[in-house]
């Protein structure tokens, strides 16, 4: 039987449980790449926090009626708690994506990643993503 690692952003506790216990449970497993995370017209990022594995690809899609962007870059940050990168991530910026319109990127250093959309940060439009080492390594 296949098995799921899930953590709990929340607290610092690792489960390990089966596919179908987590789905049972109400969890969304992220067992497919890419996981999505949708910006919302409340200018929110839809899951806020998400764990994913290395050589994950996320995708973001822009649900609300406004341009956003998907932004980890501390050099540019008007606020470095908004957005931090792991030691060897390099930054990343979206740039404008449309209403409608997705955007990917694949995470290739394990870590958390702390972003923001540049047009909605002063609303608290922040995601933290954790990428966790390959199953196996």
């Amino acid at each position: 039987m296949k098995m799921l690692l899930l953590v709990l952003s929340a607290l610092p506790l690792v489960l390990v449980c089966q596919k179908e216990e987590a789905r049972a449970a109400g969890w969304v497993v992220l067992d497919q790449s890419p996981a999505v995370v949708y910006m919302t017209p409340q200018n929110r990022f839809t899951p806020g926090r998400l764990t994913v594995r290395l050589g994950d690809t996320v995708e973001w899609i822009n649900q609300s009626q406004a341009s956003q962007t998907v932004t980890d870059d501390p050099a540019n940050a008007p606020d470095p708690m908004r957005c931090t990168l792991p030691d060897g991530a390099a930054p990343f910026d979206s740039g404008s994506i449309k209403p409608g319109q997705a955007y990917r990127h694949t995470f290739e250093v394990p870590g958390t990643y702390r972003y923001y959309s540049a047009t909605h940060q002063e609303s608290g439009m922040i995601g933290e993503i954790t990428v966790l080492e390959a199953s196996g390594t």
